[in-house]
């Protein structure tokens, strides 16, 4: 008997162990992505295909699974809409496997038929798991997004093309935004560099890029029932960066030239006869527009150079900018010149210290006959003539101290006048050097604008942190 017990014991455990068992698969199915926020806007006849709208199905599951993409077209309400299939997404497949524990990205293109309705409906893209039992384990789930969709009545076409500095076709990749009130929305890519199409009436934004660089940027109006045409010419050439470097003669400890160092990119053809010209100005006027260099051939490359500088009339006390432009032809005055182009400016102030200026004041000719009554009228209106033009000259200097605040060299000057650094010495020179190079465009230093407090701060604790004030201070007990 009991011999016949374990030979029954022993079949119900083999058939336990052979008989497959029905288990829920661990995970599950996701969904995410910029197609549930992004509003359709389409005409009749439109279509928008852009990389930018896409959704993301997310595999959780420990085994690969497959999911049928379902679509769906309503009203707001959600009742039955009459468009029906003059809407249609535009799908690669509607069938896609996802491997286990990651995750699809699939684009979602729109495209209305010309008979299309004007009107708001809602949109849906779902996926079901297709069910299937691997190994025992049973995998099933769903998820779906909505979003809106508004067909338009009013249309204008476009035909916009991207060209080169010399008008050859320039194929970047393009991307066209519509902007509205609601923001920015992508409406098309494309990587040949023509985009030709019928868009909804309004204000559009074109960027394009090439080989991953920003080489054109333009804002436009598109208007109902009437052609807009661009030819857009994208910059392939960059002055990517530009530094000012004071040179002082060790002998004199006066300032002689000023070395610029600045580097080119070029990141398309090879672009010959280019010509680096040095843009000054002195207190904010012009000053200076010198031809600095010549490259007979600017190869798809990047080109460090420099060259020294000296204004054609001498140094003065005060600020100086200095901006470099690259040009394609043999002169700035025809019309076959090209700027290819420009830098960020720099500045440099040159304190007084640093020149070598003659005497202000001659002494004035011997005269035979000296009379003490006039000599006594010039004084008096001498004196009178000083405090009027130092009164003029202080009410200037505070008009312009109120509109013109101290940028951060000239901070660093004052500061570092205070706390009585030599100005010919190394660590004066290295420090002014240091704050001039960090500045950038107009008065900005570390992305603060001159004149607020934060700027100021900014400036202050850049010196602290070089140990600026204890090269010469005596550090605090």
């Amino acid at each position: 008997m009991l011999k016949k017990r374990g030979i029954l014991s022993l079949l119900f455990l083999i058939g336990l162990m052979v008989t497959p068992l029905k288990l829920q698969a661990n995970g599950g199915i996701a969904v995410s992505g910029t197609f549930a926020s992004y509003h359709y806007k389409l005409l009749p006849g439109e279509v928008i295909e852009t990389p930018d709208v896409y959704v993301l199905f997310f595999n959780n599951f420990a085994v690969d699974i497959e999911v049928q993409l379902i679509t769906s077209i309503t009203n707001l309400d959600g009742s039955p809409t009459t468009v029906g299939d003059r809407v249609s997404f535009l799908l690669e497949e509607t069938v896609v496997s996802i491997p286990a524990n990651e995750r699809i990205r699939i684009p979602i293109g729109m495209t209305v038929s010309e008979d299309a309705p004007a009107g708001e409906y809602r949109l849906g893209l779902a996926a079901e798991v297709i069910p299937d039992t691997i190994q025992g384990i049973t995998v099933t789930g769903s998820a779906e997004l909505r979003t809106r969709l508004t067909i338009f009545g009013e249309a204008g076409d476009l035909d916009l093309r991207s060209f080169d500095f010399f008008g050859e076709p320039l194929g970047a990749q393009l991307r066209l935004f519509r902007l509205d009130e609601g923001g920015t929305s992508p409406v098309r890519t494309v990587t040949n560099g023509v985009i030709i199409d019928r868009f909804v009436p309004g204000t559009y934004l074109v960027v394009g890029t090439f080989k991953e660089v920003e080489v054109l940027r333009e804002t436009f109006t598109i208007v109902d029932r009437e052609p807009t045409v661009l030819r857009l010419i994208a910059q392939t050439v960059f002055v990517e960066s530009m530094s000012v470097t004071p040179l002082v003669s060790s002998t004199t400890g006066l300032l002689s030239r000023v070395r610029i160092d600045y580097t080119l990119r070029n990141i398309h053809t090879t672009v010959e006869d280019v010509r680096i010209f040095l843009q000054t100005t002195f207190e904010d006027e012009p000053l200076d527009l010198t031809q600095e260099a010549v490259i007979p051939f600017l190869p798809e490359s990047v080109v460090n150079s420099s060259f020294n500088y000296l204004p054609t009339d001498g140094w003065q006390s005060g600020l100086y900018r200095f901006q470099i432009k690259a040009y394609q032809g043999p002169r700035l005055d025809t019309e076959d010149d090209v700027l290819l182009g420009v830098s960020n400016d720099r500045s440099l102030f040159v304190p007084t210290e640093f020149l070598d200026n003659p005497p202000l004041v001659e002494n004035p000719p011997e005269t035979d006959e000296p009379n003490e009554e006039a000599s006594s009228f010039r004084f008096i209106v001498w004196i009178l003539s000083g405090i009027l033009f130092l009164l003029m000259g202080l009410g200037g200097f505070l008009l312009w101290r109120r509109h013109h605040p101290q940028n951060a060299v000239e901070y660093t000057v004052k500061r570092l006048r205070k706390i009585g650094m030599d100005e010919r010495s190394e660590p004066y020179q290295s420090i002014v050097a240091a704050v001039q190079k960090r500045m950038g465009p107009g008065t900005l230093f570390l992305k603060e604008t001159a004149g607020t407090k934060a700027y100021y701060e900014k400036v202050e604790a850049f010196l602290n942190k070089m140990n600026a004030f204890s090269q010469t201070e005596e550090p605090e007990s």
